[in-house]
């Protein structure tokens, strides 16, 4: 193949199908969960952990697991309270016309072919430089 038959994508999108609040007695966390597909990726969802911080750091503010094996992609990633608490209020809305959307902007890129199907030869785990909530307000 050649590398026009390949596209370069620098963030993934995720079009929810699930948000949950997950507390943790033992830890004494509170995390969103979110599962949904990928947009921009063949054949694909991701398991999204967003964690409550205090600080961050500038980047990365956060990591994506991509399996070679599974089309099961799992990230993690942390935000400030504030907006954690803004991001659950809003999820929380009753349903809106259209699923919430995150976008994961990455610090390397992935690689689809143009059937955008997901190119790995391993187990990659790749930083999250940025992460966007997309929330229908009607």
């Amino acid at each position: 193949m050649t590398s026009s038959e390949f596209e370069h994508l620098h963030a993934i999108q995720i079009s929810v199908h699930t948000a949950e609040l997950h507390f943790n007695h033992a830890t004494a966390s509170v995390t969103i969960q979110v599962s949904g597909s990928l947009v921009n990726i063949a054949r694909g969802s991701c398991q999204l952990t967003i964690h409550s911080a205090a600080r961050l750091p500038q980047s990365p503010c956060g990591t994506l697991y991509i399996s070679a094996d599974r089309p099961v992609m799992k990230a993690q990633a942390s935000i400030y309270k504030d907006d954690f608490d803004r991001l659950q209020l809003a999820l929380s809305q009753p349903s809106q016309p259209r699923p919430a959307t995150f976008v994961i902007s990455l610090t390397e890129p992935v690689t689809v072919n143009l059937q955008g199907i997901l190119f790995i030869t391993a187990d990659t785990e790749i930083a999250i430089a940025e992460m966007n909530a997309l929330i229908p307000l009607k």
